[in-house]
């Protein structure tokens, strides 16, 4: 094979795995059905021309098919905010709490696929501290310090240990009241 034919048999193998058909993966790019039939036999057809125009469709729809896969997956995600930190007068009410949330949501998605688009926090909210189910936490900040900046590097790092001092604070306050462990040695 080809380095075309060898990208289009690898797109298309992905997109068969996200969950696509030959058939609506055909549709999708105004092909007849039969082209994507050549493109999974190539191995034993290595004949059958695959254009660069074919290539970038079938690649492009992977990406696209990321995606959406990406946002079905997200939005099934609990994420909770537990904690903001606000300019004064800015009142978080559940329209400020869900989009606050759509950030982390956000942020997930930039780490899970690098071309997602990133939604920073809403404007007045320097930093915020959620929960992804019950034993995860995530911590945002409205900024982040430029390569070679080491005064904002330590900036960074304040806000975050700042925004890490509430986490800690919610956490101690959930733990029940009980008596300090002391150890009972045998020794």
């Amino acid at each position: 094979m080809n380095p075309h034919q060898r990208r289009a048999k690898f797109a298309l193998d992905q997109l068969l795995r996200l969950g696509l058909s030959q058939k609506e993966v055909a549709g999708r790019l105004n092909v007849h059905f039969t082209a994507m039939s050549h493109i999974n036999a190539l191995e034993k057809e290595p004949d059958f021309y695959v254009s660069k125009r074919m290539v970038d469709g079938l690649e492009q729809m992977v990406q696209d098919r990321r995606r959406e896969c990406l946002a079905a997956l997200l939005a099934h995600l609990p994420v909770t905010v537990l904690e903001t930190c606000n300019d004064a007068g800015i009142v978080v009410d559940e329209t400020l709490r869900r989009e606050i949330q759509r950030t982390f949501l956000s942020a997930l998605a930039g780490k899970l696929a690098p071309d997602s688009p990133m939604v920073p926090l809403p404007a007045g909210v320097a930093g915020a501290v959620a929960a992804l189910g019950d034993d995860m936490y995530l911590i945002k900040l409205d900024s982040f310090p430029s390569a070679g900046d080491p005064e904002g590097g330590v900036q960074h790092t304040r806000l975050l240990i700042h925004e890490l001092e509430h986490l800690i604070q919610r956490l101690r306050s959930s733990l029940p009241t009980t008596a300090p462990y002391q150890s009972k040695s045998a020794f």
